[in-house]
């Protein structure tokens, strides 16, 4: 049957660019299916079959009405992405950059693409990452001159991009952590202010997955500002230069605009779908997206036609309902956010079911469901990494101000999980530490498995001993 076919077909990937489909001119018409799915839906008995059928014939009157509330709440699914100047879009420059990197290929050892104080590093290994840098100023003027540059252009299809841009932020972190080896510490701060753009400038795509690769971008910035401060210690310049980098550079990733990005991506790709030919819209419905697939040309009746686009409809209006809520969740603490998230995205149909014909979001349950931190949550540790790495920098300049640690957290400081103080503590006789709770509210702040640290936000200063290189990074 068809609707074994097209089952979620609307939970393929919500960032899908055009496909181009290809109908044979001269080939006879081949029957759809449709016609028959249509015909067993409308006559079936069963009231899970009937439910579909009403949900489809109310499929441009369901959607119609959800656009009207999304627009009341301020959501546009049409509005046109904003026009950049030429002069302040980074994407042309990326694009030279990428060229080059490209077409000069340099091996990098796994140590030089995370540099960390975490690791014991040779002084051959420090050798080696500083020729890479000494070695390509072409490519590294390349990198600053596109992130300096305000802006940035979408760009599709948009997966290469994001893995370009996780690269160029590997490089500005090689960069900084040489110039901060180096003694250059002003030069490593601004330099790394350059990463907080590039996840900025990643997220400016407009959906989930630039918002996902700018989160993990912005938090690699922060662990690079985190290690500048525990090199310098308490020194007055480096503690507020880092600060005041943070304050000017920090990029606004909202999750809100994301979820309302992938609404408007998804909507013209519908809008495109409703336009297809015969051929075309029936490959849609059965999810045939192979680009090397030969469409048979077929000829659809008009009430198969309409089936299919009140199909495509009904779709929608439950998708932008389901959207619609977890777009007014978004702004709310974390702990009310989640539940909602929870209600919304743990109500999969049994893909055998009809109803699985009008559920989309298949994508967003599975980010929902990961073994790591949801991706609803992290937000809300990256907002808590910013605020210990802030912490940080005002507790060690109150020590180089008064040759004391403050006795208590400076006030301003607040932990996103439970929009209380961050822990702060005093360790041993010249050193502390200040956490997150985190997302359970158990974090006591101290080190364990790596994992674990990955799922908190915490700085210590000093930093542990460095400990050897895995066997991994020596290769």
């Amino acid at each position: 049957m068809l609707r074994q076919k097209y089952v979620g077909y609307l939970g393929a990937c919500l960032v899908i660019g055009g496909v181009t489909f290809i109908a044979g001119c001269k080939a006879q018409p081949k029957q759809s299916e449709i016609g028959a799915e249509m015909q067993s839906l409308k006559s079936s008995k069963d009231p899970k079959m009937q439910a579909a059928w009403q949900k489809i014939e109310s499929g441009p009157k369901d959607l119609a009405a959800e656009i009207a509330a999304a627009r009341s709440e301020g959501i546009d699914i049409n509005a046109a992405p904003p026009v950049i100047p030429p002069d302040q879009d980074a994407a042309p420059i990326y694009k030279k950059w990428n060229a080059l990197r490209k077409a000069k290929i340099i091996r990098m050892p796994n140590y030089s693409t995370g540099p960390s104080l975490r690791y014991a590093y040779t002084p051959e290994q420090i050798s080696v990452m500083e020729h890479l840098i000494d070695d390509n100023p072409d490519r590294f003027a390349l990198l600053h001159e596109a992130t300096d540059r305000p802006k940035f252009t979408p760009s599709d299809p948009v997966f290469p991009i994001y893995a370009s841009m996780r690269e160029g932020t590997r490089e500005i972190a090689l960069e900084t952590f040489v110039e901060a080896n180096r003694g250059h510490i002003s030069q490593a701060i601004q330099n790394q202010r350059r990463a907080f753009h590039i996840a900025a400038h990643t997220a400016a795509q407009g959906d989930m997955s630039g918002w996902m690769t700018g989160v993990a971008i912005e938090d690699i910035a922060l662990s690079g500002m985190r290690q500048i401060l525990q090199r310098t210690g308490p020194d007055i310049n480096a503690n507020q230069q880092v600060a005041q980098a943070m304050h000017a550079s920090l990029p606004a990733l909202s999750l809100k605009t994301a979820l309302t990005g992938n609404l408007r991506t998804r909507h013209l790709f519908l809008e495109q779908a409703r336009r297809n030919s015969d051929s075309e819209l029936d490959r849609f419905i059965r999810q045939d997206y192979d680009p090397d697939t030969k469409t048979p040309l077929i000829v659809l009746a008009p009430e198969e036609r309409e089936f299919a686009l009140n199909l495509i409809d009904a779709s929608e209006a439950r998708y932008l309902g389901e959207m619609r809520t977890l777009i007014a969740a978004a702004d709310k603490p974390v702990s009310q956010r989640r539940a909602v998230f929870q209600q919304v995205l743990q109500t999969t149909p049994n893909d055998d079911g009809p109803q699985a014909h009008l559920y989309q979001l298949q994508e967003l349950t599975a980010m929902f469901g990961s073994a790591s931190l949801p991706w609803d949550q992290s937000d809300t540790l990256l907002h808590a990494n910013e605020q210990v790495t802030l912490a940080g920098a005002a507790i060690l300049e109150t020590k180089a101000r008064t040759g004391q640690y403050p006795a208590t957290l400076p006030e301003g400081f607040v932990d996103p999980f439970t929009d209380k103080p961050l822990i702060y503590q005093r360790e041993g006789g010249n050193g502390f530490v200040v956490y997150s709770v985190g997302a359970d509210g158990k974090y006591d702040g101290q080190a364990s498995s790596e994992a674990r640290l990955m799922k908190q936000a915490m700085f210590r200063y000093p930093a542990p001993p460095p400990i050897p290189l895995p066997a991994w990074m020596n290769k």
